[in-house]
């Protein structure tokens, strides 16, 4: 068997050695290419599907605590209700909304609007347009759904006074937390935001804290109209504390009707 020179074998390892190096650059080539691919010739793409796609946190209102009297016979507690909200961001063209609102739901323009220019609150914060929706205006609602996606109808526990006006300025009422009120160090500290519903005076301002419970959260995939496409999460809320007064409500009812 004949044995190549010192020069042959030489040129036969340079040769490989060559070859591999094209190899390689060959596919560093393709996977550049691929990469750009990706990176740029398809991002438009990518970033059309991250619009038209868009995650969307809904919270979930925590039902207030429930009042009784020292005798255990419950004053106040709460009934679920269908309320509309409006989801500006969701919008193609608002003012074309809050016309449909107006003129099929017989919503308050002006109260819209002010909710609309007001700075603190929060752009992603739905905006309560009516609450109560009787049972046409829900249908309304359901049958516009896809047409108007920024308009949804969500169920949401009322506050309900078992008593009517009984005792009313005793137990309080409950409302939004005012702008007046964010600024104040008492609900700074306690970390209030814009469109929480507080109480307003009486037992439920007193321990609004303990009342108030926790808002739950849900997280959905949305489209770029706001339609729901599918749901990532939910964290339930947790009810407030349940209250036991020193108020004895036959005695007052007693009282009151004297005077």
């Amino acid at each position: 068997m004949s044995k190549k020179n010192p020069k042959e074998a030489s040129f036969d390892f340079e040769l490989r050695l060559y070859v591999v190096q094209w190899l390689v650059l060959i596919i560093f080539v393709a996977l550049g290419a691929r990469f750009y691919v990706l990176q740029v010739g398809r991002h438009e793409d990518y970033k059309q599907r991250a619009e038209n796609n868009r995650i969307r946190e809904i919270p979930i209102l925590a039902p207030r605590g429930a009042i009784y009297d020292r005798n255990g016979k419950l004053l106040v507690d709460n009934t679920p209700a269908f309320n509309i909200t409006l989801s500006p961001e969701y919008a193609s063209n608002i003012d074309d909304t809050i016309r449909v609102l107006v003129e099929n739901l017989g919503v308050d323009r002006d109260q819209i609007l002010a909710e609309l220019n007001d700075n603190k609150r929060p752009k992603s914060l739905p905006i309560l347009v009516k609450q109560n929706a009787s049972a046409a205006d829900r249908a309304w609602v359901s049958a516009h759904e896809f047409e108007y996606p920024e308009i949804t109808l969500d169920i949401q526990p009322q506050r309900y006074y078992r008593h009517g006006k009984l005792a009313a300025h005793v137990l309080g009422y409950i409302g939004e937390i005012s702008p007046r009120q964010l600024e104040k160090p008492y609900y700074i500290e306690a970390g209030y935001k814009s469109g929480d519903i507080i109480g307003q005076g009486g037992i439920e301002a007193i321990y609004d804290r303990l009342l108030r419970g926790e808002n739950g959260m849900k997280r959905i995939i949305v489209d770029s109209r706001g339609r729901p496409i599918a749901e990532l999460e939910e964290r339930p809320p947790t009810k407030g504390m349940d209250i036991i007064t020193a108020l004895d409500i036959d005695l007052q009812r007693v009282a009151e009707e004297q005077f």
